[in-house]
């Protein structure tokens, strides 16, 4: 695959412990490999120890993957054969019968970006999101229970975000000794577009209606994020909140 750079793209990044927790268990990282660049943001879970060592090892493991993946790979299957190696390593090692990582475990989404076609992977409840032209889309449907219940019309949006197993996740790292990535792509990025991943400690606390109005009042891609954290610590932020804002802007 030849790999292009991304014309005129700028990137805003920031993660904040929030209002509540004592550390902070989200993760997120920036890299290059045979198939692009790689965005990625992750949300641990599982105690302390636990949720630190299965973030590191989640984002670790798509890096190192990812670096050295054959060339002549597609991107989805470089992405979910890259999911899967990094999952078996997290679940042996939650299995090795030491109670500080027992049941540990990681969300990810992820975006590869290769000139102006793009590739998102996801698995949990961390999220992408698409701006463009003034309006929000979701391009990752949440692996939760709530989710479900919501797809069978069980659950309103607004329900779900109060509901007590809103945190309940079905598909994450480290869980089960399968794991498949959902990874859709490739789509156009347009200049003037707007790539939103988050954990959901800014999903969870603050609607996309709310996101979308923040992305608008500003043009810098550091100013969205941090407007978007604050937004998130502001409707309570009992949660990690982690934000990567790419911009493709029109002109360099």
């Amino acid at each position: 695959m030849v790999v292009t750079s991304a014309p005129f793209l700028r990137v805003g990044a920031k993660s904040h412990v929030g209002n509540v927790r004592s550390e902070n268990q989200d993760l997120m990282s920036r890299f290059t490999s045979p198939f692009g660049e790689v965005f990625i943001v992750a949300d641990g879970m599982g105690g302390h120890q636990g949720g630190e060592t299965a973030v590191q090892m989640t984002v670790e493991g798509f890096d190192t993957e990812l670096r050295n993946a054959p060339p002549q790979s597609s991107v989805a299957d470089a992405l979910l054969n890259a999911a899967q190696r990094t999952n078996e390593r997290i679940y042996e090692l939650a299995n090795s019968n030491d109670p500080t990582i027992a049941k540990m475990g990681s969300t990810v989404v992820l975006a590869v970006i290769n000139g102006n076609q793009m590739w998102v992977g996801h698995a949990g409840d961390s999220r992408a999101y698409l701006y463009r032209e003034g309006k929000l889309a979701r391009l990752t449907k949440d692996h939760s229970m709530v989710q479900k219940m919501i797809d069978h019309e069980m659950l309103t949006e607004e329900q779900a975000r109060d509901h007590p197993d809103a945190s309940v996740i079905n598909r994450a790292f480290g869980q089960q000794q399968e794991l498949e990535l959902e990874v859709s792509g490739p789509m156009e990025v347009l200049p003037g577009d707007g790539i939103l991943l988050c954990t959901d400690g800014l999903s969870g606390y603050v609607v996309d209606e709310k996101i979308a109005t923040a992305i608008a009042r500003h043009h810098d891609a550091q100013e969205i994020t941090a407007a978007l954290i604050d937004l998130a610590l502001d409707a309570g932020g009992e949660d990690n909140v982690t934000v990567q804002y790419l911009l493709f802007t029109p002109t360099g």
